[in-house]
């Protein structure tokens, strides 16, 4: 067995480290509570079971195109619509303000990246690890090493995606605004590439979904910056009703 397999726990770890370090910091801001964890967690197992059922009754078309469809339309309805649906009932219910938007999506990205592909992916990747690697690339040490940490980047781009459609989905469902829903809908799209994946490098295949994933952050940053400049604030009183700005409460 190559020992060098064993950096591959490295990614998991990772995964799991960054993003509970991001709830902390949410939770040391009193913007993460016990509601919105249970909220953001429903929203997204149910989207993964609908995810799995689809994908257990059907099978992905051949062409890539269609395949693509295939994918990122699930993640679209699933995943961002359900986000949605689950933030304007927790919304409606006051169990979670729009000052917490970005502690949902940041939960979002937690329960994707730290908790499905971050500790309860460790005992998959030990054992194989501990079967010899079976499954597992091996090489020399750069080119582990650049596996490693091209699957990282992988799942910095998730963290990008569920944060920022995490952030659009609650300020639609607390502004009654259409307009941050559609812009976050087409954000589950970028699964329409998994197809193509072997289509290019792999160098190229995550520095694409990282750019696309990077684009979707800036894009949510700059949609609510002037009308709900108290979402990107790190201070406040998160169970205080939170309005948009006077120059933008036309819109």
């Amino acid at each position: 067995m190559n020992p060098l397999v064993w950096l591959y726990l490295a990614q998991p770890i990772t995964a799991f480290v960054v993003t509970f370090l991001l709830l902390l910091v949410y939770y040391r801001r009193d913007f993460l509570t016990v509601e919105l964890l249970g909220f953001s967690f429903l929203a997204y197992s149910v989207a993964i079971g609908g995810k799995v059922m689809v994908q257990l009754f059907l099978s992905a078309p051949s062409n890539l195109v269609l395949a693509g469809a295939f994918y990122s339309l699930q993640t679209v309805l699933l995943e961002v619509g359900l986000a949605y649906l689950f933030a304007r009932y927790a919304l409606a219910k006051n169990s979670i303000r729009a000052a917490q938007a970005p502690a949902y999506g940041a939960a979002l990205a937690f329960w994707e990246n730290g908790l499905l592909l971050g500790i309860l992916a460790l005992p998959a990747t030990i054992v194989a690890i501990s079967a010899g690697g079976s499954g597992l690339p091996s090489g020399s040490l750069g080119e582990v090493l650049a596996l490693v940490a091209l699957g990282t980047l992988e799942r910095l781009s998730s963290v990008l995606l569920h944060f920022s459609w995490g952030v659009l989905t609650v300020i639609a469902a607390a502004s009654r605004k259409t307009k941050y829903l559609w812009v976050a809908l087409p954000m589950g799209l970028v699964d329409f590439l998994v197809p193509f994946a072997n289509s290019f490098s792999l160098l190229a295949f995550e520095l694409t979904v990282f750019l696309l994933s990077a684009l979707s952050l800036v894009v949510t940053y700059l949609m609510t910056r002037k009308d709900w400049p108290a979402v990107w604030r790190f201070s406040g009183d998160p169970a205080r009703p939170i309005a948009p700005s006077r120059e933008g409460s036309h819109l």
